[in-house]
Protein backbone atom coordinates (compact mmCIF):
# COMPACT_ATOMS: atom_id res chain seq x y z
CA UNK A 1 0.00 0.00 0.00
CA UNK A 2 2.83 2.39 0.91
CA UNK A 3 4.60 1.58 -2.40
CA UNK A 4 1.40 2.43 -4.30
CA UNK A 5 1.03 5.71 -2.42
CA UNK A 6 4.71 6.46 -3.09
CA UNK A 7 4.26 5.84 -6.82
CA UNK A 8 1.18 8.03 -6.91
CA UNK A 9 3.10 10.72 -5.06
CA UNK A 10 5.97 10.68 -7.54
CA UNK A 11 3.51 10.70 -10.44
CA UNK A 12 1.78 13.73 -8.96
CA UNK A 13 5.12 15.53 -8.54
CA UNK A 14 6.13 14.70 -12.13
CA UNK A 15 2.81 15.99 -13.48
CA UNK A 16 3.13 19.13 -11.36
CA UNK A 17 6.63 19.79 -12.73
CA UNK A 18 5.45 19.22 -16.32
CA UNK A 19 2.51 21.57 -15.76
CA UNK A 20 4.82 24.21 -14.28
CA UNK A 21 7.21 24.00 -17.26
CA UNK A 22 4.36 24.22 -19.76
CA UNK A 23 2.92 27.26 -17.99
CA UNK A 24 6.21 29.08 -17.35
CA UNK A 25 5.72 32.65 -18.56
CA UNK A 26 7.87 33.77 -21.47
CA UNK A 27 8.84 36.87 -19.49
CA UNK A 28 11.09 34.73 -17.26
CA UNK A 29 13.17 33.67 -20.25
CA UNK A 30 13.12 37.01 -22.05
CA UNK A 31 14.39 38.68 -18.87
CA UNK A 32 17.66 36.76 -19.38
CA UNK A 33 18.45 38.63 -22.60
CA UNK A 34 21.97 40.07 -22.31
CA UNK A 35 22.55 43.79 -22.65
CA UNK A 36 22.15 45.74 -24.90
CA UNK A 37 19.19 43.63 -26.16
CA UNK A 38 15.74 44.61 -24.88
CA UNK A 39 12.21 43.21 -25.17
CA UNK A 40 8.85 44.77 -24.33
CA UNK A 41 5.20 43.70 -24.20
CA UNK A 42 6.03 40.04 -23.59
CA UNK A 43 3.08 37.62 -23.56
CA UNK A 44 2.51 33.86 -23.41
CA UNK A 45 4.74 30.97 -22.43
CA UNK A 46 7.92 29.29 -23.61
CA UNK A 47 5.83 27.26 -26.03
CA UNK A 48 3.51 29.89 -27.50
CA UNK A 49 4.03 33.58 -27.06
CA UNK A 50 4.77 37.03 -28.40
CA UNK A 51 7.19 39.92 -27.95
CA UNK A 52 5.60 43.19 -28.97
CA UNK A 53 8.89 45.03 -29.40
CA UNK A 54 12.46 43.72 -29.70
CA UNK A 55 15.24 46.27 -29.65
CA UNK A 56 18.87 47.05 -28.98
CA UNK A 57 20.21 50.06 -27.08
CA UNK A 58 16.78 51.66 -27.03
CA UNK A 59 16.25 51.35 -30.81
CA UNK A 60 13.49 49.13 -32.16
CA UNK A 61 14.67 46.17 -34.21
CA UNK A 62 11.52 44.09 -34.75
CA UNK A 63 7.85 44.13 -33.87
CA UNK A 64 5.32 41.41 -33.16
CA UNK A 65 7.79 38.55 -32.74
CA UNK A 66 5.73 35.37 -32.28
CA UNK A 67 6.69 31.76 -31.62
CA UNK A 68 4.73 28.49 -31.70
CA UNK A 69 6.09 25.16 -30.55
CA UNK A 70 6.10 22.41 -33.20
CA UNK A 71 5.42 19.12 -31.33
CA UNK A 72 5.94 17.05 -34.49
CA UNK A 73 9.67 17.85 -34.34
CA UNK A 74 9.96 15.56 -31.29
CA UNK A 75 9.74 12.62 -33.70
CA UNK A 76 13.07 13.78 -35.17
CA UNK A 77 14.63 14.35 -31.75
CA UNK A 78 14.29 18.13 -31.84
CA UNK A 79 12.58 20.86 -29.89
CA UNK A 80 11.39 23.31 -32.56
CA UNK A 81 9.45 26.55 -32.83
CA UNK A 82 8.04 28.42 -35.81
CA UNK A 83 8.88 32.12 -35.56
CA UNK A 84 7.27 35.08 -37.29
CA UNK A 85 8.37 38.72 -37.15
CA UNK A 86 7.37 42.12 -38.51
CA UNK A 87 9.35 45.18 -39.57
CA UNK A 88 6.96 47.92 -40.69
CA UNK A 89 4.80 46.14 -43.31
CA UNK A 90 7.34 43.36 -44.00
CA UNK A 91 6.71 39.93 -42.49
CA UNK A 92 9.54 37.57 -41.61
CA UNK A 93 9.74 33.93 -40.63
CA UNK A 94 12.17 31.26 -39.45
CA UNK A 95 12.20 27.86 -37.81
CA UNK A 96 14.29 27.48 -34.63
CA UNK A 97 15.37 23.95 -33.68
CA UNK A 98 17.32 22.61 -30.70
CA UNK A 99 18.72 19.08 -30.91
CA UNK A 100 21.75 16.93 -30.17
CA UNK A 101 23.68 18.79 -32.86
CA UNK A 102 23.08 22.14 -31.18
CA UNK A 103 20.82 25.09 -32.01
CA UNK A 104 20.04 26.07 -35.58
CA UNK A 105 17.72 28.33 -37.54
CA UNK A 106 16.16 27.09 -40.77
CA UNK A 107 14.20 28.66 -43.63
CA UNK A 108 15.19 32.14 -42.48
CA UNK A 109 13.69 35.13 -44.28
CA UNK A 110 13.72 38.29 -42.18
CA UNK A 111 13.89 42.01 -42.90
CA UNK A 112 15.00 44.42 -40.17
CA UNK A 113 16.35 47.97 -39.84
CA UNK A 114 20.08 48.38 -40.31
CA UNK A 115 20.59 51.38 -37.98
CA UNK A 116 20.28 49.55 -34.61
CA UNK A 117 22.82 46.91 -35.64
CA UNK A 118 25.29 49.32 -37.23
CA UNK A 119 25.13 51.44 -34.07
CA UNK A 120 26.63 48.55 -32.08
CA UNK A 121 30.00 49.59 -33.51
CA UNK A 122 31.18 52.97 -32.16
CA UNK A 123 32.67 54.10 -35.48
CA UNK A 124 29.56 53.21 -37.49
CA UNK A 125 27.31 54.76 -34.83
CA UNK A 126 29.06 58.09 -35.42
CA UNK A 127 28.03 58.29 -39.09
CA UNK A 128 24.41 57.17 -38.48
CA UNK A 129 23.83 54.80 -41.39
CA UNK A 130 20.36 53.40 -42.02
CA UNK A 131 18.31 51.33 -44.45
CA UNK A 132 16.98 47.77 -44.31
CA UNK A 133 18.74 44.43 -44.01
CA UNK A 134 17.11 41.57 -45.91
CA UNK A 135 18.40 38.25 -44.54
CA UNK A 136 17.77 34.87 -46.20
CA UNK A 137 19.31 31.52 -45.27
CA UNK A 138 18.31 27.87 -45.67
CA UNK A 139 20.16 26.98 -42.46
CA UNK A 140 22.19 28.90 -39.88
CA UNK A 141 24.09 27.43 -36.92
CA UNK A 142 27.25 28.18 -34.99
CA UNK A 143 29.30 26.34 -37.63
CA UNK A 144 27.16 26.55 -40.78
CA UNK A 145 26.27 29.71 -42.72
CA UNK A 146 26.22 28.07 -46.17
CA UNK A 147 23.80 29.79 -48.53
CA UNK A 148 23.12 32.75 -46.20
CA UNK A 149 22.72 36.09 -47.98
CA UNK A 150 22.29 39.61 -46.61
CA UNK A 151 21.23 42.58 -48.71
CA UNK A 152 21.51 46.11 -47.41
CA UNK A 153 18.69 47.92 -49.18
CA UNK A 154 17.80 51.62 -49.45
CA UNK A 155 20.98 52.63 -47.63
CA UNK A 156 21.01 56.15 -46.25
CA UNK A 157 22.78 58.45 -43.80
CA UNK A 158 21.57 61.31 -41.63
CA UNK A 159 24.12 63.70 -43.18
CA UNK A 160 23.25 62.99 -46.85
CA UNK A 161 19.52 63.83 -47.08
CA UNK A 162 19.74 65.06 -50.70
CA UNK A 163 20.98 61.71 -52.06
CA UNK A 164 19.14 59.28 -49.77
CA UNK A 165 18.74 56.42 -50.42
CA UNK A 166 22.16 56.26 -52.05
CA UNK A 167 22.59 52.55 -52.80
CA UNK A 168 21.99 48.83 -52.35
CA UNK A 169 24.67 46.35 -51.26
CA UNK A 170 25.26 42.65 -50.95
CA UNK A 171 27.00 41.25 -47.86
CA UNK A 172 28.56 37.81 -48.33
CA UNK A 173 29.00 35.76 -45.15
CA UNK A 174 31.45 32.97 -44.36
CA UNK A 175 33.41 31.44 -41.52
CA UNK A 176 37.04 31.50 -40.42
CA UNK A 177 37.36 29.20 -37.42
CA UNK A 178 34.86 30.43 -34.83
CA UNK A 179 34.55 33.89 -36.40
CA UNK A 180 31.92 35.04 -38.87
CA UNK A 181 33.52 36.68 -41.92
CA UNK A 182 31.86 39.31 -44.10
CA UNK A 183 32.49 41.04 -47.40
CA UNK A 184 30.42 43.91 -48.81
CA UNK A 185 30.04 45.14 -52.40
CA UNK A 186 27.58 47.52 -54.09
CA UNK A 187 24.80 46.28 -56.36
CA UNK A 188 23.57 49.74 -57.39
CA UNK A 189 23.53 53.40 -56.41
CA UNK A 190 25.80 56.45 -56.32
CA UNK A 191 28.05 55.52 -53.37
CA UNK A 192 30.29 52.48 -53.62
CA UNK A 193 30.91 50.85 -50.24
CA UNK A 194 33.39 47.97 -50.30
CA UNK A 195 35.23 46.11 -47.59
CA UNK A 196 35.67 42.98 -45.56
CA UNK A 197 36.24 41.80 -42.02
CA UNK A 198 34.89 39.50 -39.36
CA UNK A 199 32.70 39.33 -36.27
CA UNK A 200 33.78 37.35 -33.21
CA UNK A 201 33.11 37.44 -29.48
CA UNK A 202 34.94 40.79 -29.30
CA UNK A 203 32.65 42.38 -31.91
CA UNK A 204 33.12 43.45 -35.55
CA UNK A 205 36.46 44.26 -37.14
CA UNK A 206 37.65 45.12 -40.64
CA UNK A 207 37.45 48.12 -42.93
CA UNK A 208 34.94 49.88 -45.19
CA UNK A 209 35.87 52.11 -48.13
CA UNK A 210 33.41 54.79 -49.32
CA UNK A 211 33.72 56.08 -52.90
CA UNK A 212 31.13 58.49 -54.36
CA UNK A 213 30.23 58.26 -58.05
CA UNK A 214 31.80 60.82 -60.37
CA UNK A 215 30.03 64.15 -59.97
CA UNK A 216 28.53 63.22 -56.58
CA UNK A 217 31.53 64.11 -54.40
CA UNK A 218 30.02 67.34 -53.07
CA UNK A 219 26.79 65.62 -52.01
CA UNK A 220 28.78 63.14 -49.91
CA UNK A 221 31.25 65.66 -48.47
CA UNK A 222 29.54 65.73 -45.02
CA UNK A 223 29.75 61.92 -44.80
CA UNK A 224 33.37 61.75 -46.03
CA UNK A 225 34.39 64.45 -43.56
CA UNK A 226 33.07 62.31 -40.72
CA UNK A 227 35.30 59.47 -41.90
CA UNK A 228 38.41 61.63 -41.82
CA UNK A 229 41.39 61.52 -44.14
CA UNK A 230 41.53 63.07 -47.60
CA UNK A 231 40.85 62.18 -51.20
CA UNK A 232 37.77 61.06 -53.14
CA UNK A 233 37.66 57.73 -51.26
CA UNK A 234 37.75 57.33 -47.48
CA UNK A 235 38.30 54.22 -45.38
CA UNK A 236 36.69 53.51 -42.02
CA UNK A 237 38.41 51.05 -39.67
CA UNK A 238 36.06 48.98 -37.54
CA UNK A 239 36.52 47.47 -34.10
CA UNK A 240 39.88 46.98 -32.47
Amino acid sequence: MKRRVSRLGWLFVALLICFAIVRLPAALFVAQLPKPWQAGLVEGTLWHGRIGQLGVNGMQLLQDVRWDWQPGALLRGDLAWQLTTRHRDQRGSARLAVGLGGTRAEQVRVQLPAAPLFALDKRLAGIQLGGDLDIAAPRVSQTDWHGATVQWLRANAMVTPQVNPFGDYRITLGRAGQALTWQIAPTGGVLAITGQGQVDDKGPSGALTFTPATGQEAQFAPLLNLLGGSGSSRTLKLGR
